[in-house]
């Protein structure tokens, strides 16, 4: 028994490194974009990065639970009993916070919890990763193995990140469009240089002061002087700044606005001219990539 439960323990501890160091790859924005420019693009499935990322988060969750679970079983055999004997030792009392950390990023990252209004609920807790990390350091002595390499990339990823941030660009104009749709057109930054079809990330300390979305970029790259978004209402940020936008028509701002712009990031559409025939097919708010193509094929 308890040496059954002992090598499932092991063998689901082996599991969670790999998959925990695994999980930081999908999200590395730049290095994805990087990826798209190399011909691993046709090999790797990198236009599902973030759903590898939430499949990598399901598997980890579950393996955490079949950890703890063949642990609990051994030190329910032991003579001090199941209590004494788990928070007697470091890697009994990091495990259980461990799992309580991990368990509240994977509850709040759901898609209940983020699709009805609670995104901030979802990347404030996701911010625990940071903890998640340096107690499974703590708890896995030979963890660092693992995370050494993904984790040394996560960290330039982070800086260059962060030198690319276009902090305090003036909005130009925030539009109420129909059909709940916001057009936001701010200045174009300095050196800001994107293909057809990037993306950005957006923070409007209008709206919020910590979060960041991401919407496509709908403004060609031959226009050097703004660019261009159009932002559908579907949650509270994007319906935040549509009532903004009716606001402001009715009563417009004595100066300017200003937000923060992360990016651009590539996309499959940025291989577009290096096709001889293209067929171009989207709904709705997903046409705004190609809004951004035809424009600067015009």
């Amino acid at each position: 028994g308890a040496n059954l439960s002992i090598q499932i323990a092991r063998g689901s501890a082996a599991c969670i490194s790999f998959n925990g160091a695994l999980i930081l790859l999908p999200v590395m924005r730049h290095f994805v974009s990087w990826l798209r420019t190399t011909s691993l693009r046709h090999w790797l499935p990198i236009d599902q990065n973030l759903s590898l990322h939430r499949l990598l988060g399901h598997v980890l969750f579950g393996l955490s639970l079949v950890h703890t679970a063949a642990h609990l079983h051994n030190y329910s055999l032991q003579p001090d009993g199941l209590l004494s004997s788990m928070t007697a030792t470091q890697a009994g009392l990091t495990g259980l916070a461990l799992l309580g950390c991990f368990g509240l990023m994977w509850a709040a990252a759901l898609d209940v919890v983020r699709q009805r209004g609670a995104f901030e609920l979802f990347y404030f807790t996701h911010l625990l990763f940071v903890g998640w990390f340096l107690l499974l350091l703590a708890h896995g002595p030979d963890f660092w193995k693992w995370a050494l390499l993904p984790g040394g990339m996560f960290l330039v990823e982070a800086v260059v990140r962060a030198k690319r941030r276009k902090p305090e660009v003036p909005v130009l104009a925030t539009t109420p469009l129909p059909s709940g749709v916001t057009r936001l057109t701010v200045a174009r930054p300095e050196g800001f240089a994107y293909e057809a079809g990037d993306y950005l990330f957006v923070r409007d300390p209008r709206l919020a002061r910590h979060e960041w979305h991401p919407f496509t970029i709908t403004s060609c790259p031959e226009d050097l002087d703004r660019v261009e978004l159009h932002i559908r209402s579907r949650g509270n940020w994007t319906r935040r700044l549509h009532e903004l936008a009716c606001a402001e028509v009715e009563q417009p701002r004595a100066e300017a606005a200003r937000v923060c712009l992360d990016g651009p990031y590539g996309t499959p559409s940025g291989h577009i001219y290096a096709s001889t025939n293209v067929v171009l097919i989207g709904a709705g708010i997903g046409v705004t990539p190609f809004v951004s193509i035809l424009q600067s094929i015009h």
